[in-house]
């Protein structure tokens, strides 16, 4: 080897070895900071922070600071830990570098300047923290030819009771993009938006107050002007009673003219709420906290029931949205209710929404005595703001015919065809000893009467009646595996049901939905999909929709979102699998 080469080679690896040491130091360093990539910022505008954990990976999540004049929410975070490996001369170092970053959304409310405190995250048990960062909000220059307004159904409303508010933007020209988020939530009320995503070629998806909504496209009049607009509804449900003020919005958006893009904003105007306290006087023990107008229905299925049989009850209450205060009624507290029947121990079971101003939900009630002979009517509290009273919505009574179930005791256990004939006993008398006993013997007994048990033993109906259930028993064995072999597919087909109950006692729900689709269309149960459930019939029927939501509410349980929420209950899913059944071999047969 070269001299000089060696030499070199040599060095490297010393101060690489003197290195180590104090680069492996370095890494059990832990430093925070904070970033912006630009300091000035549109009113309106998003802005990210990131920040970023140097010497650690598992930092805890931090909060999310309070910034005034802006409003700022966490997206979450990652990990950018690092390795990587040098090879010099044969010799083989590997080294790591440990990271998290967490990435925050920052949108200004107000025009000047802006300061993000110091952002505190945690590490094995030390707080850091980073530095304050300043920024600039630029306000946009107004433009007059656009137009924003919102408009409410009443001014005049009571705490708890829903209040339309429509939000309607005015587009006088061609708009690049647009954003709500400059607009502050309002306060004292609760805010519900509509849900993104809805069907149209008409809407469009966009984020206010921290959520994804849908607004619909349409044109309508302002003055003398026809007008693109943007419109979209908010429900307010004021909290606190006394004068409330309700924006003024604001949307940033960028005009495209012919020969630039500028950017504008339009700021709406303000609405306020007179909102007027419940009354005390006459407010049931009950209310929970209901205004608006409600009602409520109940069905049962079956209306005619043995003692202790289930029954099917659903109640479906309809009124103003939203409707997610809703809560189904509790039976308990119906003492008349709670006499006459035994309900669910696993209580009511919300089913998805059918349509808008509707909630049903389902349970599973036993009458106790044979004496029940209707349902009684479901109460359901609430404040009339119309009338300024409280008032009840009350369910229609439904009829019921309810068996006595009979007792078996041991006298049923004796009667029968084969009981011994009257003329085989004789009276009892006491013996010594005061123990009691039959006079006659068991020889006698079985020679009454002309009974023979060798000659019944020789009878072909004896042998008929003792050899037949085996051998049919047999027959049957054998004739169902040569069926087995013959058509494997048809047999699976026809064990649909029974083997999809069994999944659905010890999986759950969604496996007895693809236990079953795969039976009937000859597919491996783990590759069913909804689509798969909708295939079962010619066109998709109720059946089939219900079994499909039944796996999209397991897939949105699973991955995302949430409990499954709104799951079918077990004799629904499988009455609907009964049908699809029939449906499916009377298909076939044709």
């Amino acid at each position: 080897m070269n001299p000089k080469r060696y030499m070199f080679t040599t060095a490297l690896l010393v101060l690489l070895a003197l290195g180590l040491p104090s680069y492996a130091q370095a890494q059990d360093e832990v430093s925070v900071s904070a970033s912006v990539r630009k300091n000035r910022i549109y009113m309106g505008d998003e802005l990210l922070v990131e920040v970023l954990v140097e010497g650690a990976d598992s930092p805890r999540q931090p909060s999310e600071p309070n910034v005034e004049g802006a409003s700022m929410r966490l997206l979450g975070g990652s990990n950018v830990s690092r390795s990587f490996t040098m090879i010099v001369n044969g010799r083989r170092t590997e080294r790591s570098t440990k990271g998290y970053t967490f990435q925050y959304s920052l949108t200004p409310t107000r025009p000047g300047r802006i300061v993000i405190p110091s952002i505190e995250v945690g590490v094995d048990g030390r707080t850091y923290r980073t530095e304050p960062i300043l920024i600039e909000a630029i306000e946009p220059q107004t433009d007059n030819e656009f137009a924003l307004e919102i408009a409410i159904d009443e001014d005049r409303v009571y705490v708890g009771q829903p209040v339309r508010a429509r939000v309607t933007w005015f587009i006088a020209a061609a708009v690049n993009e647009f954003s709500f988020l400059a607009s502050p939530i309002p306060e004292g009320v609760d805010v519900h938006l509509p849900s993104a995503g809805q069907t149209g070629s008409r809407t469009i998806d966009f984020e206010l107050f921290g959520r994804r909504i849908s607004a619909v496209q349409t044109r309508a009049r302002r003055g003398s002007v026809d007008y693109p607009v943007l419109t979209f509804d908010i429900t307010l449900i004021p909290r606190e009673t006394g004068r409330l003020t309700v924006g003024p919005m604001n949307v940033v958006f960028s005009r495209r003219d012919a020969m630039r893009v500028q950017r504008r904003q339009c700021i709406s105007n303000a609405v306020e709420l007179n909102v007027l306290p419940l009354p005390i006087d006459g407010r049931p023990s009950d209310f929970d906290g209901l205004v608006g107008v409600y009602d409520i229905r109940a069905q049962a299925s079956p209306t005619s029931v043995a003692v202790g049989d289930p029954i099917e009850l659903s109640v479906t209450i309809s009124g103003p949205e939203p409707l997610t205060r809703i809560d189904a009624p509790d039976l308990e507290l119906d003492a008349g209710f709670s006499e006459s029947f035994k309900p669910s121990p696993d209580g009511w079971r919300r089913q998805p929404a059918s349509a808008p101003g509707y909630r049903r939900f389902t349970t599973t009630i036993r009458a106790r005595s044979d004496s029940v002979t209707e349902i009684p009517p479901i109460r359901l509290p609430y404040f009339d703001a119309r009338t300024g009273e409280y008032s009840e919505a009350l369910s229609e009574a439904i009829e019921l015919e309810v068996r006595p179930v009979r007792q078996v005791t041991a006298a049923d256990a004796i009667t029968g065809p084969g009981r011994a004939a009257p003329s085989l006993t004789r009276s009892l008398d006491r013996a010594p000893g005061g123990i009691w006993a039959l006079e006659t013997d068991p020889e006698r007994l079985l020679s009454a009467d002309g009974f023979d048990l060798v000659e019944l033993a020789k009878s072909p109906v004896t042998i008929g009646a003792v050899g037949g259930p085996p051998a049919i028993y047999a027959g049957v064995v054998v004739a169902g595996f040569v069926r087995k072999r013959r058509d494997p597919v048809g047999v699976r087909r026809r064990r649909a049901i029974s083997h999809a109950r069994r999944v659905y006692r010890s999986r759950g729900a969604a496996e007895s939905v693809r236990t079953f689709t795969g039976a009937l269309l000859d597919c491996p149960s783990s590759s069913v999909t909804g689509r798969d459930c909708l295939d079962l019939t010619p066109n998709p029927t109720d059946d089939t929709r219900l079994l499909a939501r039944t796996l999209s509410l397991a897939e949105a349980g699973r991955f995302g979102s949430g409990e499954a929420a709104g799951e079918p209950g077990r004799g629904e899913l499988l009455a609907a699998m009964r049908r699809i059944d029939r449906a499916f071999d009377a298909r076939s047969e044709r």
